[in-house]
């Protein structure tokens, strides 16, 4: 894990963030870690792909419960 400060982070641009409720768009200028304003409830700098009026709705998953590896 690196901190947005690091300069050695490998990550460049973030034009995105997911948690467990929601997406968040980057609508910042900047996008480097270093740079990006973290804040989600920063209307200025993230906007939520999920809304009131495009609420969430299943949260299924379309991939399979289980996946197998086979070795060959």
């Amino acid at each position: 894990m690196y901190s947005p400060e690091d300069v050695t982070c490998p990550i460049r641009h973030v034009q995105m963030l997911a948690s467990s409720d929601n997406l968040w768009v980057n609508v910042q200028d900047e996008t480097s870690p270093q740079g990006v304003l973290w804040d989600t409830n920063n209307a200025r700098a993230w906007a939520p792909f999920f809304t009131r009026s495009f609420p969430q709705r299943d949260r299924t998953s379309v991939n399979a419960e289980e996946l197998r590896c086979v070795y060959t």
